[in-house]
C-alpha cells in the first residue's frame, strides 16, 4: 500500500478536476484494500474509495480524510457450467480489462458494457447501465463486502436492493471487496460484434474530458406527463431548456450530447461544472416543475 499526503486528485478523475486528498492510499488488490480501510478507521478518518474516477465530480476544496484509490486490481478467476460462466473479480478490477481478457479465454457475457470505463467495484455500486439499459446486477450473483464494524461477508443479489443506477452499497457504509458474476453465453463472434457496433456509436455520441450523463434520464411517468419523444434528459437540456452549448469558464454543456459537461479547456474547476449544474436545475425547476436528478456522484464540499 502506498501512501501520500495532500495528493491532487484531478489526474485520477475522467473530469481532470479536483482538489488534493488529505491522504491517500493506492491499493492493489483486496486484500491492500482492507488494509487501507483498517488504517483510516483506527485513526477515525472518514474514507472516500475511488475506483476509475469516471462518474464522480471532486470538489476544488478536496476530500477530508483517507481516498483509497482501488483501480488497480488484476486478481479473478472463472469456471464454465452448464452454459454459462461464473467469473470472481476483485472490486479493483477495470471492467474493460476484463471484458477483453474474458475475450481472450471465449467467454462473453459483458459485451453489453463496453466503452464503459471505471472498475467492477463502480458498477456494483453503482449498477451501471449498459447496451439496450441492459443492467450490471443482472450478471451479479453476489457481492463480498466489508462492513462499518470490519466484519467480511457475502450479500446476495437480492439483498443488494439494486435499482436503476443505485445499489444498496451506496448508503450501507459497506465496502465491496469482490464480486461473484454469472455471465451468459453468447457466440464469441457475435459478442464481438456488439463489442464493435456499440463501441464505435458511444465513441461518436459520447464526449471526452467528461464523466459520463451528468443528470438521470426521465422516469417513463414525467416522460409520459411532459409528452416527450425519449426519456433522455440530453433531450430535455437542449429542446426545452436550450442550454446545448452554454459555456461557464473551462466547463461547457457539450455540443455532441447535452447529458455531458466537458472539461474544455483542461483546466475547468468543479465550481464551475457545479454552476452549469445548478443552471440546469434552476431552468429544469421552472419550466418543468421539477429538479433533475445527478447520475454522477459529488465528492468534498460544494457549500
Amino acid at each position: 500500500m502506498e501512501l501520500k499526503r495532500n495528493a491532487s486528485l484531478r489526474e485520477y478523475t475522467s473530469w481532470r478536476i479536483g482538489g488534493k486528498a488529505e491522504w491517500l492510499a493506492e491499493v492493489k488488490d483486496k486484500q491492500e484494500l482492507k488494509k487501507a480501510v483498517e488504517w483510516g478507521r483506527k485513526r477515525g478518518l472518514p474514507i472516500t474509495i475511488l475506483g476509475g474516477g469516471s462518474n464522480v465530480l471532486i470538489s476544488d476544496k478536496g476530500i477530508e480524510g483517507l481516498v483509497i484509490l482501488n483501480r488497480k486490481g488484476k486478481n479473478f478467476s472463472q469456471e464454465k457450467k452448464e452454459g454459462k460462466v461464473k467469473v470472481v473479480v476483485e472490486s479493483g478490477v477495470n471492467l474493460a480489462w476484463l471484458l477483453k481478457e474474458l475475450f481472450a479465454q471465449g467467454t462473453t457475457g459483458l459485451e453489453k458494457f463496453v466503452g464503459i470505463p471505471g472498475t467492477i467495484g463502480g458498477a456494483v455500486f453503482n449498477n451501471i447501465h449498459g447496451k439496450d439499459g441492459y443492467l450490471f446486477a443482472e450478471v451479479v450473483k453476489e457481492v463480498e463486502v466489508l462492513t462499518p464494524e470490519g466484519k467480511v461477508k457475502n450479500v446476495s443479489r437480492r439483498e443488494s436492493e439494486f435499482a436503476y443506477d443505485f445499489s444498496r452499497f451506496q448508503k450501507s457504509g459497506e465496502i465491496i471487496l469482490a464480486a461473484d458474476l454469472v455471465l451468459p453465453q453468447t457466440p464469441l463472434e457475435e459478442a464481438k460484434k456488439v463489442v464493435k457496433e456499440w463501441g464505435k456509436r458511444k465513441v461518436l455520441s459520447q464526449p471526452q474530458n467528461s464523466a459520463g450523463c451528468v443528470f438521470k434520464n426521465l422516469s417513463e411517468e414525467q416522460q409520459k406527463r411532459l409528452g416527450l419523444p425519449t426519456a433522455s434528459f440530453g433531450y430535455v437540456i437542449d429542446k426545452i431548456l436550450g442550454l446545448k452549448g452554454k459555456r461557464i469558464g473551462g466547463a461547457r454543456i457539450s455540443e455532441k450530447h447535452a447529458n455531458f459537461i466537458v472539461n474544455e479547456t483542461g483546466k475547468a474547476k468543479a465550481a464551475e461544472v457545479m454552476a452549469l449544474i445548478r443552471l440546469v436545475q434552476r431552468e429544469t425547476e421552472k419550466k418543468l416543475g421539477f429538479t433533475p436528478q445527478l447520475e454522477i456522484f459529488l465528492l468534498g464540499s460544494f457549500d
